[in-house]
Formats: structure tokens, sequence, C-alpha cells
């Protein structure tokens, strides 16, 4: 049986220094197409130093591309826009490569989307190691994880989700400006979603979960916690002028200065800080 479904959809994975193999959002892919003859098209877009071997599968069309510079996500979303268009396809998945889905998830999104055939914008559940991530809620600059999952539909006024697992509609991310460039990672989410509110406001969660590998949740070593921090402060800067918060982005970030600050036993995070936000 062929599905429509799948033939209009584009999957996008951002893959960063982890071969295809390791990827749990590739895995999950490999697994999806057993009950249908329809084959899942998957751009892989890989910000690793160094491109890698595409491998063969069957059921998946593969589209490579290799940017060592590591641009970030929304580039390689914004490409991914651009290769769907060409190809006329009408949806774009967005996962990244530590998120994990279970069997049926093509199916589960195909009948979100019959049931909701005017909605150009849906979301799964998505769980870390502590818990409900996404979707959760959103105000002046805070998100906060929901108690529990959330159904049906829900408003972006108050509700974002993180880019892992979107199902976007490709006019709606072509109407909406696509994603910021300026945000590689941090930010990016919300900024998308602040932007698509031009379009709709309705965000349709699938009743579906994924299991995500969150990297906030892991001990990294300093040099690369540092890094990590100073992407986020950068992100947080370039929406908080976009946006206009106030002072609730910058105070999050000085809340996470503290934080990380007695975690490492450094004052290096302080030191970024400062410079973000005070030069």
């Amino acid at each position: 049986m062929r599905s429509v479904f799948i033939q209009d959809l584009l999957c996008v994975i951002v893959l960063y220094k982890m071969r295809f193999k390791e990827s749990a959002a590739w895995q999950s892919l490999c697994s999806q197409n057993k009950d249908t003859e329809s084959v899942i098209g998957v751009f892989v877009y890989d910000n690793s130093p160094e491109a890698q071997p595409v491998p063969d599968h069957t059921g998946i069309k593969v589209y490579y591309h290799h940017n060592a510079a590591n641009a970030g996500v929304g580039i390689a979303y914004n490409d991914a826009h651009a290769l769907a268009a060409s190809l006329n396809k009408n949806w774009l998945l967005l996962l990244d490569q530590d998120t994990s889905l279970p069997s049926d998830a093509l199916l589960r999104y195909e009948e979100a989307h019959l049931k909701n055939p005017s909605d150009v914008l849906f979301a799964p559940s998505v769980h870390d190691q502590q818990g409900v991530l996404s979707p959760f809620r959103f105000s002046w600059g805070s998100g906060k994880r929901p108690r529990e999952i959330v159904q049906d539909v829900i408003s972006l006024h108050s509700w974002k989700a993180i880019n892992s697992g979107l199902l976007i509609r490709i006019d709606a991310f072509r109407k909406a400006g696509g994603y910021d460039p300026a945000l590689p990672l941090d930010f990016s989410d919300i900024a998308f979603l602040h932007k698509i509110q031009q379009v709709t406001d309705r965000l349709v969660v699938v009743p579906l979960e994924l299991k995500h590998d969150f990297s906030g949740s892991r001990l990294m070593e300093l040099p690369e916690a540092i890094q990590r921090f100073t992407l986020y402060c950068q992100g947080a800067k370039h929406f908080d002028n976009k946006v206009k918060y106030g002072l609730s982005l910058q105070l999050r970030c000085f809340l996470r200065v503290m934080k990380l600050s007695m975690r490492y036993s450094s004052m290096k995070f302080v030191s970024v800080y400062w410079k973000i936000w005070h030069r």
C-alpha cells in the first residue's frame, strides 16, 4: 500500500560528529516503512568536520549535504525547505540526530493530519531523561515543562515546542520566512514559532511520544560547556533584540551563569555572560 502522505513528506536530520548508524533518528526512520510501499525522503544535513558515506537502505531515498563549517540547524532547515520545494513535497518533518521515533510514528502524523486537514503545524510529545520536554509553556522569554502530556490543539501564544518532531507544511514555512540563520541552535525553535504565528496560532499535538537525548541533561567537559553556554547566551541576546522581552532573557542567562559556575567551580561563565550582554 502506498501512502500519499509519506510521498509528500521530506524528513530532515541534522548530524554533528555522528555516523548515520549511530543516529537514533536515522535508525527510527529505517523502521518506518515496513507496512508501506512508499519511499521515505530523508535530507541529511551533516555539520560534522568530515563527510561520510551515505548508506543504502531499502525504502529510503537519502539527500545528503555536508557543511564542515557547522552552520547550525537554522540554515539546515532553510536548505531542507528549498529542497522540499524543488521536489514538490508539501511537508517537512524536523528531527534531531538523538531523537527516537516509535515504528508507527509516520502513520500517527498522517492520522493527525487527516483529522486536522486545514492545520499546518504539528508536534508530538517529546520526552528526555527528566520527563516531558515538549511542548512546553512559554511566557516572557521563559519556558516551563508541563506536569503532564498536553493533547489536542494548543495556542502558540502560550505554548512552544522544540524543533525535533515538528511537522510543518511547506507553504507555511515559506510564509513565516523560515528559520533565522543567526540562531544556529538555542532559541531557533522559539524564534521560528514566534514568526509562524503570522500564519497560524494553532499547534496540533500528535498523540505520539518521542524520546530525545537532551544535551543539557548530561555533564560536559568544561571547554564544551563554555562553548555551549556561549551559543546559548548569543541566541538569547539575538532573540531578545528581535522581540524585546525586557530583562527576562538576560535574567534567564544570569541564573544559568550561577548554576554552571557552581557546577564547574569556574568563573569563566561569568566572563562569557558579561561580554555578550554588556559589551
